[in-house]
């Protein structure tokens, strides 16, 4: 299940880069696309460290 929260911002980053109804020019694309790669590594630093811990304490 939590999977699935990871592929949510690289979906809107694609989603902003292809649509052609966002009136968005390449500066504010590029920096949203940014924006959206720097919460997709803090989701899955989170998930790995949460995991991380879940398997440290199983143990």
């Amino acid at each position: 299940m939590h999977g699935w929260f990871l592929f949510v911002p690289l979906m809107y980053e694609l989603l902003l880069y292809d649509s052609p109804l966002l009136p968005y020019d390449g500066l504010d694309s590029v920096l949203l696309g940014l924006l959206a790669d720097v919460s997709m590594l803090d989701s899955l630093s989170r998930y790995y460290m949460n995991s991380y811990n879940t398997m440290r304490l199983l143990d």
